[in-house]
């Protein structure tokens, strides 16, 4: 690495705020507890328990960093839904530089961990301690996702890491469901790799073609439609320049049928997925209903005739990495 480049560890402080009601927060924690605690050299840690009440949430990070002028890196030991919070926080007009600045670490510890799998190497699930003794300071674009209901009512979302409307949003919520997330196999050491691809298999049978208005192509159908914004995910379709500078690729399934869903994932695994670079915002309509749209892994209810608008964030994100993004 070049001398240039700021690393974690020339950080004095690390505030880490940790999500209690995420699934696996209660042993990352731990983990993070009794790893840290045996450096005895390292840098000086505070841990925040955080509100499901994002004002809440906001002053509790706020007030951490501030209290340190900045110095500090932002942990976050929670799944995707609560660090596309701390995003948003961080990029809010009114939130200052000094918290805009602060490095962003996952750990992990959620449900859905893409940023955390997109930042550093599989050893730190075990080793959490060396992402700040040998990472570095990076940055990245998050996509920006706005949407427009037929109301008229606008909301602006972030993803780290994946954006997509149809099966792989359905996929998410099934994965999201808590009868499946307190299951009794998938709670079990290793249970994720049994239950969730069964909860998966589920979704795909549920899952439907929708009609989507684009601006190119007129109305079409659609299976899925998905962006990808991360090398962790990107590594597995033929987008070398994905990384976590940029830019994502964008690609479709368009039918429900097992011809075309096995193709596309043979594609993907041999790296020739059909698709394109946002290099400008995309534009789209969902015109069918029982539609979801999901970001990293959290999905939400599409209503016909919503508008999305999918660019970059203005800002760039902080963040700490212990992979090689150009």
């Amino acid at each position: 690495m070049s001398e240039s480049r700021i690393m974690a560890h020339d950080y004095p402080n690390i505030d880490i705020f940790y999500n209690d009601a995420s699934t696996n927060a209660h042993n990352t924690l731990s983990l993070v507890q009794k790893r840290f605690d045996k450096w005895e050299d390292g840098p000086k840690i505070e841990y925040h328990k955080t509100s499901a009440n994002l004002d809440d949430f906001k002053d509790t990070l706020v007030t951490a960093i501030e209290k340190k002028d900045g110095e500090t890196i932002t942990g976050a030991i929670s799944g995707d839904g609560a660090i596309n919070n701390i995003m948003q926080i961080m990029q809010e007009d009114d939130t200052s530089e000094l918290v805009k600045n602060s490095p962003l670490w996952t750990p992990g510890g959620g449900n859905a961990v893409n940023l955390f799998r997109a930042l550093t190497h599989r050893i730190h699930d075990r080793h959490p301690e060396e992402v700040i003794k040998t990472g570095e300071i990076d940055e990245f674009y998050p996509l920006n996702i706005k949407t427009y209901s037929p109301e008229g009512i606008e909301e602006e979302k972030l993803a780290a890491t994946i954006f997509s409307v149809g099966a792989m949003a359905l996929a998410a919520s099934y994965l999201n469901l808590p009868e499946h997330r307190t299951s009794r196999i998938r709670n079990l050491r290793g249970g994720e790799v049994i239950a969730d691809p069964l909860q998966i298999l589920k979704s795909l049978k549920a899952s439907q073609e929708y009609l989507m208005l684009d601006q190119e192509n007129g109305v079409r159908t659609v299976y899925d439609n998905i962006f990808i914004n991360s090398p962790w995910n990107a590594k597995i379709v033929y987008a070398r320049d994905v990384k976590l500078t940029g830019p994502a690729f964008n690609f479709e399934v368009a039918h429900k049928s097992t011809k075309e869903v096995v193709s596309a994932i043979s594609r993907l695994a041999i790296g020739r997925a059909r698709g394109s670079f946002l290099q400008d915002q995309k534009s789209f309509t969902v015109i069918s209903d029982n539609v979801k749209a999901q970001v990293d892994g959290e999905a939400w209810q599409v209503k016909p005739g919503t508008v999305f608008d999918i660019g970059y964030a203005n800002e760039p994100i902080k963040v700490v990495t212990t992979l090689k993004n150009p």
